[in-house]
């Protein structure tokens, strides 16, 4: 199904295996497939932006009338207007893709992302624990975030990725 519907088959249902004896110990599996109408964008929109402008927010989502609507494509699209907001310190922000079908045009999807602005936070302190074989000035020259700055969930994102790729830690 995930497959299906990346590729814009939103009402795509795969029903579980049936197996089906055909003698001497062999079988089939049988999947019973329906891939429904492939969708794609007729338009996309936004509601409950007020800090920034609309038109700017809607442009982070980088899904576009005409794309094909896949569900992967759709939720990196809310992940991009969560990092936009995000990026700029309203670290709580949430979004969430609305899809409806365009009546009168089968296989069109208007999508509508929904916005829940949060609020402006910043860092209070970079607390790092359960290091007991690195140093902790080791840890902090990867971490590239400091006290009283805007809490930046890409940044944050990227100094846990840094942090991963030393090969220091197991988890």
């Amino acid at each position: 199904e995930e497959v299906y519907q990346n590729h814009g088959y939103l009402d795509a249902k795969v029903a579980p295996a049936v197996r089906e004896d055909i003698g001497d110990g062999a079988c089939n599996m049988v999947f019973n497939v329906t891939e429904g109408d492939q969708y794609s964008v007729e338009s996309t929109a936004i509601r409950g932006v007020k800090l920034f402008p609309e038109r700017e927010v809607l442009s982070s989502a980088n899904l576009k009338a005409n794309d094909v609507a896949g569900q992967a494509d759709i939720t990196a699209a809310e992940k991009s207007i969560r990092d936009y907001y995000g990026s700029r310190g309203y670290a709580d922000t949430q979004v969430r893709a609305v899809k409806e079908s365009v009546p009168g045009k089968p296989g069109r999807m208007a999508i509508t992302y929904d916005v829940q602005e949060g609020e402006l936070a910043y860092v209070r302190n970079i607390i790092i624990r359960g290091n007991e074989k690195t140093k902790d000035k080791v840890i902090r020259r990867e971490v590239q975030m400091s006290p009283g700055s805007l809490m930046d969930t890409v940044k944050i994102d990227r100094n846990e990725r840094r942090l991963k790729n030393l090969g220091y830690f197991k988890e």
